[in-house]
């Protein structure tokens, strides 16, 4: 199975070992609130999921690859693919935050970034 993860059909660095955590959040009806008694009331519309993605120590051209995914202008929204936690491969429709990371070394015109992440919403 492919457990890569995809933004649009680019395939990003594979993170390390629980470089992804992941959970779902639900959106609540126009209803929804507290009563007079305080007690919680409404329906769930749907369940949408929240992403996180960090990488370990990574090249430039692999932030390259990062950043070129998670930075195109003319759309606000991608596809993400990916493995969720119950093994199924999904593809939703998503926004970011900007990748972020630390530049560690520069040697010559070589060098490497660490603590490359980024948070992932679904629409």
């Amino acid at each position: 199975m492919d457990n890569n993860i995809y933004i649009d059909g680019t395939k990003l660095p594979v993170p390390p070992k629980d470089g992804v955590s992941m959970s779902r959040e639900p959106i609540w009806s126009s209803n929804a609130g507290r009563t007079a008694d305080c007690t919680f009331v409404g329906d769930i519309k749907a369940w949408k999921w929240n992403i996180s993605i960090s990488w370990g120590k990574l090249s430039l051209a692999e932030v390259a690859v990062i950043r070129g995914a998670f930075s195109t202008l003319s759309k606000p929204y991608f596809n993400i693919t990916f493995t969720d936690d119950t093994g199924s491969r999904r593809t939703i429709k998503a926004y970011s935050t900007s990748p972020k990371g630390t530049v560690q070394v520069y040697q010559n015109t070589d060098g490497s970034v660490s603590g490359v992440s980024v948070d992932i919403v679904e629409v």
